[in-house]
Order: structure tokens, then sequence, then C-alpha cells
């Protein structure tokens, strides 16, 4: 369920690879982002990890970018606004 810009490299035919991922959660994150390999020391610990990890539920992930989104676009807009 991972919708990423990642998957338009590979149907232009290009591959990604980053070098050095050890951690499980940013490499939940560069599978989602649809990175097709990584470099890992760490391969022992990244092996164990069968699909992403979520550290939150989407629901709430999305919940939070859309009240930062508005937040910003108020504040800019009073920024604007006061400008003048």
């Amino acid at each position: 369920p991972c919708l990423s810009p990642g998957r338009d490299y590979a149907m232009a035919n290009l591959s990604v690879n980053l070098y050095t991922v050890n951690e499980p959660w940013l490499y939940s994150i560069l599978w989602c982002a649809g990175v097709q390999s990584v470099t890992s020391d760490s391969s022992h610990v990244l092996r164990k990890v069968p699909f992403p990890i979520w550290l939150m539920p989407p629901d709430e992930y999305r919940l939070i970018w859309i009240t930062s989104d508005l937040i910003s676009f108020i504040v800019i807009v009073g920024v604007f606004i006061f400008q003048k």
C-alpha cells in the first residue's frame, strides 16, 4: 500500500541504490518510496523486516500533514495581510 514517485524511475528503467541504510525505520521509508536496492552494514537486521514498518496509522499521519498544511497556509496568509 505504498505510493511513491520512485516507481516512476522503475518505469523509466532506472535503478536506485542507497548507501548505507542500517536502521529498520529508514529501510521501511525507502521501501515505501520505491527504492529498488540498498547497501547496508546491518543486513542481518534488515533481513528481519518482512514489510514496511508503520510508526503510526496512515489516517493519523494524513491528519497531521493536513493540519500542518492548514496552519502553514493560515500563517502565510496572515503575514501577507499584516504586511499591508
